[in-house]
């Protein structure tokens, strides 16, 4: 159904001030959350030496793993293609 009277001119004016509201509680929150990123930034502090992590120092390489097949011995190889089938 529809609205009986609709005066649009009269529905401007009743919710100008409702729709001003909404728009600076979205500016006031957008500004909010702009501060609270840059107070987040600028009261980092730069990391010390008592920060760091020592990690231990490796003088021999990883292990180095060959490329190819892993087979083990004790399992029955497949074909690498299929045998044909006979033909009828």
């Amino acid at each position: 159904m529809s609205a009986p009277n609709t005066n649009i001119e009269k529905q401007k004016r009743r919710h100008i001030g409702p729709l001003v509201g909404m728009g600076a509680v979205v500016v006031f929150g957008v500004g909010l959350i702009i501060y609270w990123q840059f107070e987040e930034a600028a009261g980092g502090q730069p990391p010390t030496s008592e920060d760091a992590v020592d990690l231990p120092v490796s003088s021999t390489p990883p292990d180095v793993i060959e490329p190819g097949p892993q087979v083990d011995p004790g399992v029955q190889q497949s074909p690498i293609a299929p045998a044909p089938l006979p033909q009828d």
